[in-house]
């Protein structure tokens, strides 16, 4: 037997993880203890410049990476922006009110299953918020969101004993 895989026999020819692996790998590791082990509708949130629906980016490639390693787990990258959102100078900051008014949604959430954000990157969580508050006012409740990594430049001294957000 030949393919690609880690554990599936001494024949298997490994390819070398991605950080798009690692990372996908990690978060669907993080999301089951989180209590998620039955699967869960992931909804990536959209990097500031997602203005297509259906366009490419970060957090839609690790949930479906996600989707794709565990079946239970459905990716849906129904969020953008209809138009972008410029990044932030020094000292200023994305609200969460300009983010929600911008964000679109390409179509919505078919079924009742358990939904999380999947973030790539938190800085503020100016992006989760918008996200979560957006869907809310949809009727659709997200029960938990993740996130791959926190922005560590110009960080605070405190800034790893992160509190847990409420969205």
């Amino acid at each position: 037997m030949t393919g690609f895989g880690i554990g599936l026999g001494s024949n298997v020819t490994a390819r070398p993880e991605t950080p798009l692996m690692l990372a996908a790998r990690l978060m669907l590791r993080a999301i089951r203890a989180a209590g998620y082990e039955e699967g869960a509708t992931i909804v990536p949130v959209p990097s500031g410049t997602h203005t297509r629906p259906g366009s490419d980016f970060v957090g839609g490639r690790i949930a479906r990476v996600i989707e794709i390693r565990d079946p239970n787990f459905a990716s849906a990258p129904l969020l953008h922006f209809a138009r972008s959102v410029p990044r932030t100078a020094a000292g200023r900051r994305r609200t969460e009110t300009a983010l929600r008014v911008n964000l679109r949604a390409s179509a919505m959430i078919p079924s009742k299953r358990r939904v999380i954000l999947l973030d790539d990157v938190m800085t503020t969580g100016a992006h989760l918020r918008a996200a979560a508050g957006f869907l809310a006012e949809r009727g659709i409740r997200v029960d938990d969101a993740f996130v791959v990594a926190r922005q560590a430049v110009n960080c605070p001294e405190n800034m790893f004993n992160v509190p847990v957000l409420d969205l």
